[in-house]
């Protein structure tokens, strides 16, 4: 028979054995749970290599294929370049300097064309030496010039302009006969005052040059009617409405004369 104590130590065991089985469980299940998390790690690591694996190779097909390109339009254009190769090399007129975006220095034997030619017969008529000297002073002038001063896309088109501001110039600015008189030149074309202090708008009038008696006269004149001379220009005349002022007398002019 098991007395009291006996059956208390057997209840222990048995309660202790229980919580062991209990125990084993657990871990039994912990490991298996442990297992296949690893697992799964294992295959989401493999397909994210495969992943990977399928990205480069399409990656490197598609260089391949732009190699593949660029290699036949190389080639393609090595084809063309010995084609041209076999014609007879282009030389560039003697009046074009090499040229790049911003154009060309003018080369000392520039010569103007014949469309250039005839710009200037139209503004100058025939008088050769005239044409001859604008186009000797165009060429010297952009020789000189520095830099992008010097290029030009084209110089011949640069010359016809030169040629109209030349002609333009000589129209604006007409030249005076030894006389000192006035000389309407081309259409009748009349003096433009270049200051609101401009001489008299007259049809006609008479140039008093710098070291004149008209022009001193006139500047008496200015004086005791205005407090001011007269105006100058740049070659230190001015245009007058007469050639003596309106209180000179006919004796003092028979007298400077």
């Amino acid at each position: 028979m098991i007395n009291k104590q006996g059956r208390e130590s057997v209840s222990r065991l048995s309660r202790v054995g229980k919580m062991w089985s209990a125990a084993l469980a657990r871990i039994r299940s912990l490991l298996h749970t442990d297992a296949g998390a690893v697992a799964l790690a294992k295959e989401e690591e493999r397909k994210a290599r495969e992943r990977v694996r399928k990205q480069r190779k399409r990656a490197e097909s598609r260089v391949r294929g732009q190699n593949d390109d660029v290699r036949g339009r190389v080639r393609g254009h090595s084809d063309v370049s010995a084609d041209a190769s076999a014609d007879p090399p282009h030389t560039p007129p003697k009046n074009l300097s090499l040229s790049g975006a911003h154009g060309a220095r003018i080369s000392e034997n520039w010569e103007p064309d014949k469309k250039t030619r005839d710009e200037a017969t139209k503004l100058f008529g025939n008088d050769t030496e005239r044409i001859a000297s604008e186009f000797d002073d165009f060429r010297d002038h952009y020789l000189g010039e520095p830099g992008q001063k010097g290029l030009r896309l084209d110089w011949n088109a640069e010359a016809r302009r030169w040629l109209r501001r030349s002609a333009k110039w000589d129209r604006e600015h007409p030249k005076l006969p030894l006389g000192g008189k006035l000389e309407l030149i081309e259409r009748g074309q009349k003096r433009k005052p270049s200051s609101p202090e401009a001489a008299p708008k007259v049809t006609s009038g008479y140039y008093a040059s710098a070291v004149s008696q008209q022009l001193a006269e006139w500047d008496r004149y200015a004086r005791a009617t205005r407090g001011k001379t007269m105006p100058r220009d740049k070659a230190g005349g001015w245009w007058v409405e007469s050639e003596w002022p309106p209180d000179f007398t006919v004796a003092q002019r028979s007298a400077s004369g």
